[in-house]
């Protein structure tokens, strides 16, 4: 598959690209709203850029047409080695021809000279997170992880199984309704942390089972784990489990979800123990991190502003992606840089998918 090609599928299969995109790690990821949290400070350090040498590679997409969106692999800020071949930049999200919304990647050859027709794309969620955190901290050439001090080259990479694409953000016409023609051949499709059910189910049903296993990780007073499990028992969770967490199951589960309101999957207010638990472990470890429950204080730099549960920069720091250096290096635009989206994704923040038939069912 030509990059050309490549390029102008996504382009249609793209999301909008404006100029901003987020600081950190957002509650969006597992699709709870972000909670009330100072804004990271942002003063900017040493911007002086090095180029380093530059490895002995033919370049296999280099043309005339993809040579303004080639990437100096050699000259990404503070990265002291060279990433290899990579484009990016902007692109319309649809070949209408006045169109003005625009698409950022970022591409990345396979090295694998098996994987010469094989594509990965790969999207964070939020929704309406940047994928960029997904190349820096989770699946890129590099990485630069929380509390190091530089970024490190990865010798295990998606790239050398097969081409990576790194798409910031989903849009409306990456599902076009209308294009029932072009073939893809999609072979296989991995998510990572998915929420493919009722919050009910994943989140306020188990938490205080949850929170007695790790009991040394909540350490609550008397007082409050009376609470919760008050909570839990008043409002049907703890009956849920002892009922339906056997095997066999002892039949079909019900479609109304303990706990809930009128249209059996919204949670009471009273019956929010999930939340309870959230704002309460903060108050016994102000460094507590819902996607690595066991950190501790203190708290760890991060380059992306956001090193768990909440936004924490050093003095002195910035947040890599929203400098203009990087910015310039990596062919996107320049302005402010934020992870998540601080714009609501949905049209009046209602998501109006069609609804799935059960809660137990994959959205």
């Amino acid at each position: 598959m030509r990059f050309s090609t490549v390029v102008s599928t996504l382009a249609i299969a793209g999301g909008i690209a404006d100029a901003t995109a987020h600081s950190g790690r957002s509650l969006r990821h597992v699709g709870k709203q972000d909670k009330h949290i100072p804004k990271p400070r942002e003063p900017t350090f040493g911007t002086e850029q090095q180029q380093y040498e530059k490895r002995e590679t033919n370049f296999q997409y280099l043309t005339n047409s993809t040579a303004k969106f080639s990437v100096n692999g050699s000259a990404i800020p503070d990265v002291d080695f060279d990433v290899g071949e990579s484009y990016a930049g902007l692109l319309p999200i649809s070949r209408e021809a006045n169109e003005t919304r625009q698409l950022y990647f970022w591409f990345y050859p396979s090295t694998n000279e098996l994987a010469s027709d094989e594509i990965l794309i790969w999207l964070n969620g939020g929704p309406g997170c940047s994928s960029l955190e997904g190349i820096l901290q989770e699946n890129g050439p590099w990485i630069w992880q929380y509390g190091t001090y530089a970024p490190e080259e990865r010798s295990i990479l998606p790239v050398n199984l097969m081409r990576d694409i790194i798409v910031p953000y989903i849009a409306d016409a990456m599902f076009n309704k209308n294009d029932t023609s072009t073939y893809y051949n999609v072979e296989a499709t991995m998510i990572y942390d998915p929420s493919v059910t009722s919050d009910v189910i994943a989140e306020q049903i188990p938490a205080v089972p949850f929170v007695d296993y790790w009991g040394g990780l909540f350490p609550f007073s008397d007082s409050f784990a009376e609470k919760i499990h008050n909570v839990s028992d008043s409002c049907g969770y703890t009956d849920y489990i002892n009922k339906y967490l056997t095997y066999p199951p002892p039949g079909p589960f019900p479609s109304a979800l303990p706990g809930t309101g009128d249209d059996g999957v919204s949670t009471r207010d009273e019956c929010d123990v999930f939340d309870l638990i959230y704002n309460e472990v903060f108050n016994v470890n102000p460094c507590w991190d819902i996607y690595q429950v066991a950190t501790t204080c203190p708290q760890l730099w991060d380059v992306l502003g956001f090193p768990g549960s909440q936004s924490y920069l050093p003095a002195g720091a910035s947040v890599y992606f929203n400098r203009t250096d990087v910015q310039k290096a990596i062919n996107a635009p320049v302005g402010e840089w934020n992870e998540c989206s601080d714009i609501a994704v949905f049209v009046d923040d209602t998501d109006n998918s069609p609804h799935r038939p059960s809660p137990y069912s994959p959205p």
